[in-house]
C-alpha cells in the first residue's frame, strides 16, 4: 500500500497511509522541515532543515537527517552551517546532496552521513539533483550560477549563468542535457557534457587554439595540447614538440622521430603544400633552440652530438645565435677543434657581423691559427658598432698573437666565460 509522508515548520514529520489516511508514525527531529526525500529503493527517509535558529530570518545550524523509513528511527546525520534548503537522493540508494544557506551543496553516504564531495557556491544554494548515472550533481544558487560537479570529488565539470536566482536544475533522462530555470522565470535547456561540447566543436572548427589564444581563454588552467586531434596545433606548439623528441639523448633516431612527429601534425593543417619541407625548417628551428639551451646550462657536448646528428641527416643549421652560441662557449670550454666548422658556417652566412669574426678568432687562436685569429680579432675591432672596452682588449690580444704569444692563459678564458 503507498504512503504519504509529509514534514512541517511544527517540527514534525508524519508517514500517512494513502487510503485511510491513518497516521503510521510521526517524528519530532527537532527541526524545521523545508525538504523531504524518500530512497527509490524505499529503505531510507531524508529530512532537512533548521535545527539550530539564530534569529526569525536566520539559521545557525541545519541538518540532514536520515531515518530508517520503516520504523522512523534516525540512522545519520549531516551538518550545515546553514538551513539545508535542498536534498536529493542517487537511484542507486547510496548518497545524498543537500544545499544549503552556507552556500555550499554536499554529497553524503546515506548509511553513515559521511562526507563523500561539495562544492561551493558563492550564495544560498537554492537547488540540487543527481545524473541518472550516479555519477554527477547539478547545483544552482542565488549566485546565478548553476554548476556540474562529480560525485566522487566534487571536481566541477560545466557551468552555466543566469540573470537572477536559479530556482531549479535538472539533468534529462539521457542525462545529456540540463534544465534550468531561474526567478526571472527563464528557462535554459543546455548540454553540459565536456566531451561532447568538444566533439561538436571540433567539427565546427579549423584548427585548434594557438598558445596566444589558449593563454586568453584557458591560461594555466591546463596545459597547452591539441583538444582537436584531427586538427593541427599551433606552429609554435609543434616545435616544441619537436624539441620533446630531440631531448631524448640516448636514441640515436630523435631527429628522424621529430620529423615524424612535426610532419604528422602538418599533415592537418590545409594550407601547407609540402609538409616534408616544413617539417625540416620546423626541426631546424627546434635543433637551434635546443643547441641554445644545452649551451646556456654548459652541455656543450650534448649540443655538439645533436648538431652531428644533424649533419647525418643533412640538416644544416644556420640559426646566427644558435651557431654563435656553440662556437663561442664551446671554444671557452675546450672544444675549440670541434666547434671551429660552426664558427666558419656563421661568418660565411654572416659575412658583416663583427661579433661573430670575434667568436671564431676565439677558436681560431686556440687551435693555434694566429694568423687567422689576427684577421678575424682585426675585423671586430674595425667593427663601429664594437664597444670600446672590448676593443681594447682585442687590440691587446692581436699584439701577443704577433709575437706569437696566445693570450689565452686559464684566468683569462674563465673571465670571457662570465662575460
Amino acid at each position: 500500500m503507498a504512503n504519504i509522508i509529509s514534514g512541517s515548520r511544527d517540527k514534525t514529520v508524519r508517514m500517512w497511509e494513502t487510503i485511510t489516511g491513518k497516521e503510521i508514525y510521526h517524528v519530532t527531529p527537532n527541526s524545521t522541515i523545508n525538504a523531504l526525500a524518500i530512497s527509490p529503493d524505499g529503505n531510507y527517509l531524508i529530512i532537512a532543515g533548521c535545527n539550530r535558529p539564530d534569529t526569525i530570518s536566520h539559521c545557525k545550524k541545519g541538518s540532514v537527517i536520515i531515518l530508517d523509513s520503516t520504523t522512523g528511527k534516525e540512522v545519520a546525520h549531516v551538518v550545515h552551517d546553514g538551513i539545508v534548503t535542498a536534498v536529493a537522493i542517487s537511484l542507486d540508494s547510496k548518497y545524498v546532496v543537500s544545499g544549503s544557506s552556507d552556500n555550499t551543496a554536499r554529497v553524503s553516504s546515506i548509511a553513515t552521513g559521511e562526507e563523500v564531495s561539495h562544492i561551493n557556491h558563492d550564495s544560498v544554494v537554492n537547488t540540487v539533483s543527481f545524473s541518472p548515472d550516479g555519477k554527477y550533481v547539478v547545483s544552482g544558487s542565488n549566485d546565478l550560477v548553476v554548476r556540474v560537479w562529480e560525485v566522487t570529488t566534487g571536481r566541477e565539470f560545466a557551468r552555466i549563468t543566469h540573470l537572477d536566482s536559479i530556482s531549479i536544475a535538472r539533468f534529462s533522462p539521457d542525462n545529456k542535457l540540463i534544465a534550468s530555470g531561474s526567478a526571472d522565470g527563464i528557462i535554459q535547456v543546455w548540454s553540459w557534457d565536456s566531451e561532447e561540447l568538444i566533439a561538436k566543436t571540433c567539427l565546427r572548427v579549423s584548427r585548434n587554439l594557438t598558445r596566444i589564444e589558449w593563454k586568453q581563454y584557458i591560461n594555466d588552467a591546463l596545459p597547452y595540447q591539441a583538444i582537436c586531434p584531427n586538427l593541427s596545433l599551433d606552429i609554435e606548439y609543434i616545435t616544441v614538440i619537436a624539441q620533446d623528441s630531440l631531448s631524448n639523448t640516448n636514441d640515436v633516431h630523435r631527429i628522424e622521430i621529430a620529423l615524424n612527429k612535426a610532419q604528422t601534425e602538418l599533415l592537418k593543417i590545409k594550407t601547407i603544400n609540402d609538409s616534408f619541407a616544413e617539417s625540416i625548417i620546423i626541426v631546424r628551428k627546434a635543433i637551434s633552440q635546443y643547441v641554445i639551451s644545452e649551451v646556456s646550462a654548459g652541455r656543450i657536448k650534448s649540443a655538439l652530438e645533436l648538431l652531428e646528428q644533424a649533419d647525418q641527416s643533412n640538416i644544416s643549421i644556420d640559426d646566427k645565435y644558435a651557431l654563435n652560441a656553440i662556437c663561442w662557449f664551446g671554444s671557452l670550454n675546450g672544444f675549440e677543434r670541434d666547434v671551429l666548422e660552426y664558427c666558419d658556417a656563421n661568418v660565411n652566412l654572416n659575412p658583416s657581423t663583427g661579433n661573430y669574426y670575434d667568436s671564431r678568432g676565439l677558436a681560431r687562436a686556440l687551435t693555434g691559427d694566429y694568423q687567422g685569429a689576427i684577421l678575424d680579432f682585426q675585423y671586430y675591432v674595425d667593427d663601429n658598432s664594437a664597444d670600446s672596452v672590448l676593443i681594447e682588449q682585442r687590440k691587446q690580444w692581436i699584439e701577443q698573437l704577433k709575437k706569437g704569444i696566445n693570450p689565452f692563459t686559464s684566468d683569462v678564458l674563465e673571465s670571457l666565460n662570465s662575460q
